[in-house]
Formats: C-alpha cells, structure tokens, sequence
C-alpha cells in the first residue's frame, strides 16, 4: 500500500473507511509527511494493521509531528485513533520497487526544483510504471528566484505602512520563509525594526527537526 492520506474538507467521511484486508497488509510506503498522505496511518493500525512501513529517516521523524498535532485537533467525542496507534515497525526506503520482475515508480509530491533549503529531488532510475501526484500536472511553476522576487516586493511595499500577514503551511514553507527573511538580513536589506513572528507551534517544532536533519541542506 503506498501513503494512508487524511481526507478534509466535505470529504472527511472517508477517512473512516479503509481496506477490509487491513490485517493482510504487509507494507506501507509513505512517500512524504503531508497530512495527505500520512494522516490516516493510526487509523490503519487501530484497525488491525500490523506490517511495516517502509519510508525516509526525515519522512518519518517529520509524521510524528504532523500526525500528533492532528490527533490534538479532532474531535474529542469521536477521534479517529488514538496516540497508542502512533508507534509501528519502520524501515528505511527507496523511491521504487520490483514487483514480479517489474520496476514500479511512486513519485509523491515530488516538488519544485532550486527550493531555498532542501536538496532538488534526484531523477529516479529507469521505470516501467510510473505513479505521480497531478495536483500541477496541467501547468508550469514559475522559477523559485522569480517567487522570492515577488515576496520581497509585496513585503517591502507594505511593511513601511503597517504589518504583513502570511498564511502558510507548517511544513518546509514556513521554514523556507525563515530561511529567505534571515538571508535577507545577513544581506543588509532587511530593517532591523522589522520583526518576524511564527504564530504556529506546529512549525516551531518542525523547525526544530529540521536542525537534526541538516545532511538534506543544500550547502552548509
């Protein structure tokens, strides 16, 4: 099985549902730490799962957190687990598989390239089967310097005339919006007046992960 992803939204009443050959599954590959393809995991194993899940170092020691602030967000008359279904068996991964003499691909959500903090994403081996996320599949990003260039204006066109605002999600981009407003600093450009708030404990304790798992840094 790869990724056991929480629904929300109108959704949400999927995530009650689940295979009902549970108990026979041997594997579980988690390509990342996205809610959406984590999420459900206790769910699995509250459910009779009891195989082992195949996935990164980083990936894994990232779920925890993700998957313990969700569990403290649900409704307290009706969770879907309980913390006891965090704990399972754990290997290391690899991005593909052999399968009855077939090599199978699974990408996640792979990302862009040139990201500020972590490593680009490595070209996977040749493959007969390819499974990707299409959530972009219908379009091209923009180049990541074109985006900083972008944030940089918004924010110093504003910030002379009040406060600036930004929503963001808790793992690696608000990370990676640290990383720009310290870069910045250390340039010289970024006022000393100017002060940066993270009103999120979630990314505060993946910010502290991130320092333990400095060997996927681009440079030092």
């Amino acid at each position: 099985m790869v990724d056991a992803g929480y629904f929300q939204g109108k959704n949400e009443e999927k995530n009650q549902e689940f295979p009902e050959e549970v108990r026979e599954i041997p594997y579980i590959f988690l390509t990342h730490a996205h809610l959406d393809h984590v999420g459900r995991l206790p769910v699995l194993v509250k459910n009779g799962f009891k195989g082992t899940v195949i996935t990164h170092r980083a990936t894994w020691s990232l779920a925890g957190h993700i998957l313990k602030d969700a569990f403290h967000l649900m409704d307290e008359k009706s969770p879907l687990y309980t913390e006891r279904d965090f704990y399972l068996p754990l290997r290391m991964r690899g991005i593909y598989f052999e399968y009855k003499g077939r090599r199978l691909t699974f990408s996640g959500d792979l990302g862009n390239k040139d990201k500020p903090i972590i490593r680009d994403p490595q070209n996977p081996q040749k493959t007969e089967i390819l499974v990707c996320e299409s959530t972009y599949g219908d379009r091209n990003h923009k180049p990541i310097k074109e985006s900083i260039e972008e944030l940089k204006k918004a924010i110093f066109d504003t910030l002379p005339m009040g406060k600036v605002l930004i929503p963001t999600f808790a793992l690696e981009r608000a990370q990676e919006l640290l990383y720009i407003f310290k870069k910045w600093e250390d340039e010289k450009i970024w006022p000393s007046e100017w002060k940066v708030v993270l009103d999120s404990p979630l990314s505060e304790r993946i910010l502290e992960e991130f320092k333990t798992l400095r060997e996927f840094f681009k440079g030092k």
